[in-house]
Order: structure tokens, then C-alpha cells, then sequence
């Protein structure tokens, strides 16, 4: 469509300007716009034809809650940047669940599939610390301390803080740096060809790559190793709390998730200490 890449350009601009939007929420926005000006084929569609768009995308009943909500996010900003603004009543949020999520057997064959040290160094944070995909594209050198194996992480409400992993952990990442070399405010990986900071879509592509070479089936991404160490460290007895910290939820509330998910482990834990009346 003539014009569309000028028009998301000025909208990106704007939503960074005007709404203060994070980079990655800019981006996932504009893809969003993009997509809905060339199905409705308009750059200044009315107000009807957002509408009409977004019911048929409810009434598909095959996407998230989220999908549906980041589009009409992305759409009332859009109008507001045509200085014609629209507001659409958000559906009721499903009570959240976790997903599927990887055994640690599961995850070792995942690790063990990767064919160099740069994968391996990559998969084995998200699994280790748990950290997400866009936090993991910003970490530097220098922020990753190997002797005492934490590393410095800038959450989504840009508030530095502490995630740790193991020594194996460090064992793989100072391989890595000894064969991939980088100043200590380099970020901590690049691109192979033009050596730019990798992005979320470039991780992605790795992990889908590397879970294919495993014999593990399920559907591997990076935010399902960050679900799977939360649910693996509960196994394990680890207080929710805890896995708080390591996850730097907000809320404790947000964690808890992950044992309201967990019907099983409730049920163990209450036989083991129900009290004993006959």
C-alpha cells in the first residue's frame, strides 16, 4: 500500500513521544498497525471499519486475550495520532493460567541439542535465570558477574535488578566469551554478520531451531523456559516467594499463578500436612 511504511513511521514517533511507549511495545504496535491498514485497506480508515475489524477478530474465538487487547491498543492510539480518537470496552481478562512448561529432563535435551557455544549460552540463561526474551537482548558484559553468578536485569519497569543461575551456567557463558570477545559495555550477544544487538526475533528463530534438532515435542519458545524454571523450582519445594525474586515479579500475586496452575502439588502438600483427626 503506497504510503503505509511513511504513515507507521510517524505513528511509531508518535506513540514514543506522545504515550511514552517502551521500544518493544512500539514495535509489536506498529507490526499490529500495519497489518490492520492493509486488511482494511485505508491509512485513515473510519471509525466503522475499526470496528468491524475488531469484531470479526473477536468472534474468530481463536485468539488470546492479549492478541485482542494489544489491537485495541494499537488502534486507539492510531486515532488519537489522526487526532480522531476511538476507545473500545476491553473484554473480561480470563483468569490467567500457566501453560505448558518443560520437565528439567525436557529442558537438558534442549540444551544438549545446541550445536555451538553461542546457542548454548543463550538457552542456558533463559533456562537458568528465567529472564525474558527482550531483557536477555539488552544485557551487557558488564552487567553479568561470573564469580558470584548473578547478573544485573532491567525489567519492564526499567528497575535494575539481581538474577541468578548456577555455576554450570558461568561455566558456559565464560566459553562463550573466551570464543566471542566483547568489551565489558559490549552487549552481551550480537549478530554474527553485523555484530547489531540480537533481537527478540532473532532469539526466537534460535530457540525454535535448536528445540527442532530434540526429540522434545511441545512447543518450545523462549517465554516457556521462563514458565518452566518457576514450575521446576516448585517441584522442588522452593518458596513462591523465592521464585518471586528470582522472576522480579512486581506481585507476589503473579507468581502464586504458578501454584494455583500446579493442582497436583497442592494436592501433595496437603496430604502431607493436613492435620490427622482420627
Amino acid at each position: 500500500m503506497e504510503g503505509l511504511q511513511e504513515k507507521i513511521k510517524e505513528y511509531s514517533t508518535f506513540v514514543a513521544l506522545q504515550k511514552g511507549l517502551l521500544k518493544s511495545t512500539r514495535e509489536n504496535y506498529s507490526r499490529i498497525m500495519a497489518k490492520v491498514l492493509r486488511d482494511i485497506g485505508a491509512l485513515s480508515p473510519t471509525h466503522q471499519q475499526f470496528n468491524e475489524l475488531m469484531i470479526g477478530l473477536i468472534d474468530q474465538g481463536r485468539v488470546s486475550f492479549s492478541h485482542i487487547t494489544n489491537h485495541m491498543r494499537a488502534i486507539e492510539a492510531y486515532t488519537s495520532f489522526m487526532e480522531e480518537p476511538m476507545t473500545f470496552k476491553r473484554p473480561r481478562k480470563p483468569r490467567p493460567s500457566i501453560g505448558e512448561t518443560l520437565t528439567e529432563a525436557e529442558v537438558t535435551l534442549i540444551l544438549a541439542s545446541c550445536k555451538n557455544i553461542r546457542e548454548k549460552a543463550i538457552l542456558a540463561l533463559l533456562a537458568y535465570a528465567g529472564i525474558r526474551c527482550g531483557e536477555l537482548c539488552s544485557i551487557r558484559v558488564e552487567d553479568v558477574d561470573l564469580r558470584e553468578n548473578c547478573m544485573k536485569v532491567r525489567g519492564k519497569s526499567r528497575k535494575d535488578s539481581p538474577s541468578f543461575f548456577p555455576a554450570d551456567c558461568s561455566k558456559i557463558i565464560q566459553q562463550y566469551l573466551s570464543d566471542y570477545p566483547r568489551s565489558s559495555d559490549n552487549f552481551m550477544f550480537t549478530t554474527l554478520r553485523r555484530g547489531e544487538p540480537i533481537s527478540t526475533w532473532g532469539i526466537r528463530k534460535m530457540v525454535r531451531t535448536v528445540a527442532a534438532r530434540s526429540p522434545v515435542k511441545k512447543r518450545v519458545h523462549p517465554h516457556i523456559f521462563r514458565h518452566s524454571l518457576a514450575s521446576n523450582m516448585l517441584d522442588r519445594g522452593a518458596n513462591p516467594v523465592t521464585i518471586q525474586e528470582q522472576l522480579r515479579h512486581a506481585n507476589l500475586g503473579t507468581t502464586m499463578i504458578y501454584v494455583h496452575s500446579r493442582k497436583d502439588r497442592v494436592k501433595a502438600e496437603y496430604e502431607c500436612f493436613r492435620p490427622k483427626y482420627t
